[in-house]
């Protein structure tokens, strides 16, 4: 039983770092940038709070 535990939580680490990979790219290959993301549903930002969050988060 030991054996298989070790055996498994081994398996786990490579599919983790595959995993981390993937999410990684599928997040860069998508059409513009979180902060567009965030404010989409919320008519009350204006264009400058926009603008400063982007800067602040560094997506400018």
């Amino acid at each position: 039983m030991q054996r298989y535990l070790i055996r498994r939580i081994l398996q786990m680490i490579p599919l983790l770092i595959g995993l981390s990979i993937l999410i990684f790219f599928i997040m860069y290959l998508m059409p513009g940038d979180p902060i567009d993301m965030l404010v989409m549903g919320n008519p009350n930002l204006k264009a400058e709070d926009v603008a400063r969050l982007k800067k602040v988060w560094g997506f400018d």
